[in-house]
């Protein structure tokens, strides 16, 4: 049995590689949505793309010529203009507190339809920072914790954006109040550190389970935490008609701090 084990062994060492041919087959385009409805920013965006199959160059083609509009469940419907090719607008268009929101796109031939609803917005406590060493899996440098207390109510969600220098880092931070509900919480992001003399401004989002559901998704994608694990796909859309992309009503908040 010795014998045969060894030999087993070294057939299995010196066997030719299977060579597979992946099958990336063609797919039709799909509209690509990203639409966000904050309190605190005028002149809200709608950007419309098509997607491209996986051997063409990564530049999604604007949709021109699309009828978008935004109507509020207590309120007016707004129709946005087209300012430039596949970014829609309507000037001053601010979100109101406890409402929901209806996007409607119109393109070719087709509808689309999402909702979000706009929550109040939970406000940042503070924000500090601490000096961390190097590790095996951080860089040296300082780290900066958000402190903020979630709402009584269940199901809470949130999404965190953190600028440097006014310039937006593309990690995705994302959580929810399965843990924290009602109490005194914070956020700390390891990944990112920080140097002397630098301002960090964090942007903390209200947000609802779809939109969640979609930043959660991509964070698995995206994210250096998500670690390679996820299987290629879509991050989960809330557009109607198979389209890929977001509409969200997000309630934010934010605070700026300067590492000394």
């Amino acid at each position: 049995m010795k014998y045969i084990t060894a030999i087993a062994t070294f057939l299995s060492l010196i066997a030719c590689e299977k060579v597979i041919d992946v099958n990336l087959n063609d797919s039709d385009p799909k509209l690509i949505v990203e639409a966000t409805l904050e309190n605190n920013v005028q002149n809200n965006l709608v950007r419309l793309s098509r997607s491209v199959n996986f051997n063409e160059p990564n530049t999604m083609p604007a949709v021109v010529g699309a009828n978008v509009e935004i109507s509020a469940e207590q309120g007016p419907t707004y129709s946005l203009i087209e300012i430039e090719p596949g970014l829609y607008q309507y000037p001053d268009l601010i979100a109101l507190e406890k409402d929901q929101y209806e996007l409607n796109v119109y393109s070719e031939g087709e509808t689309y339809l999402a909702k979000s609803s706009f929550l109040e917005p939970v406000t940042i406590d503070s924000l500090s920072y601490e000096y961390k060493e190097k590790s095996q899996f951080f860089d040296a440098g300082f780290r900066v914790t958000v402190y903020y207390t979630d709402p009584s109510d269940i199901g809470n969600y949130y999404r965190f954006k953190v600028y440097r220098k006014g310039i937006l880092e593309k990690n995705i931070y994302v959580s929810d109040d399965q843990y924290s509900n009602g109490l005194s919480t914070s956020r700390v992001f390891f990944n990112l550190s920080f140097n002397k003399g630098e301002e960090v401004e964090v942007v903390l989002q209200h947000i609802d389970k779809g939109v969640y559901d979609y930043f959660n998704t991509l964070a698995d994608l995206v994210n250096e935490q998500g670690g390679g694990s996820s299987a290629p796909s879509n991050p989960i859309s809330n557009i109607s008609n198979d389209a890929l992309g977001y509409f969200g009503a997000m309630a934010s908040d934010s605070k700026t701090i300067t590492i000394q």
